[in-house]
């Protein structure tokens, strides 16, 4: 594990020959890996998870974030984001759509 120079990131890695970031191949639904991870306190949020696929990983350099999925929180709000590159979306996600069902 690395510790970014603003200490403001993490990154681990299990694979020597790919992107330090990588950690591990996660399938998704539409059976493309989730490539790398990363977690970082940002100005925005009190911390961010940011998943990126093999499309989003290509071309990354250390400082930037290229994640084409992320969750964040500020306070007790939590939000999504989705993107590529700097497009940035941000959704909000309320405790109630966030609480698991009750059981009938």
């Amino acid at each position: 594990m690395s510790l970014s120079e603003d200490y403001r990131r993490v990154y681990s890695s299990n694979e020597p020959t790919t992107i330090p970031q990588t950690t591990l191949m996660i399938e998704s639904a539409n059976k493309e890996p989730v490539h790398s991870w990363t977690i970082a306190v940002s100005e925005n949020c009190d911390w961010t998870v940011g998943l990126c696929d093999n499309r989003s990983a290509r071309g990354y350099s250390m400082g930037q974030v290229r994640g084409r999925y992320a969750l964040c929180v500020k306070g007790d709000q939590l939000s999504y984001l989705t993107g590529a590159d700097n497009t940035v979306t941000e959704q909000s996600v309320t405790p109630e759509r966030m609480s698991r069902p009750e059981s009938v």
